[in-house]
């Protein structure tokens, strides 16, 4: 398969996926228009529907904390200032 992963790329979240689905044995790209699938772990920025629908399964967005409740790009830091035992991902 051939992924597409979104994302600043230098960022630990993006580094990990690339490195796990080389591992798997799927092909990383850097265009999404030829890609079977992309990922965006951790995505700090709202993408179009269009770019999202590029590849040619969609996108699978990964982001830290239950919906609506935990939204926002500090999700995380605000779980851990609200005392929080645990969170989700959705």
């Amino acid at each position: 398969m051939i992924i597409k992963i979104y994302g600043e790329q230098n960022a630990p979240a993006c580094i990990a996926a690339k490195v796990i689905v080389a591992g798997l044995g799927h092909i990383v790209t850097e265009e999404a228009s030829g890609a079977d699938l992309a990922i965006a772990p951790l995505l700090t920025e709202i993408l179009p529907l269009e770019t999202l629908r590029k590849p040619r399964y969609g996108t699978l967005i990964f982001h830290p904390s239950p919906l609506p409740y935990g939204r926002g790009a500090s999700a995380i830091r605000y779980a851990y200032k609200r005392n929080e035992p645990l969170t989700a991902a959705t």
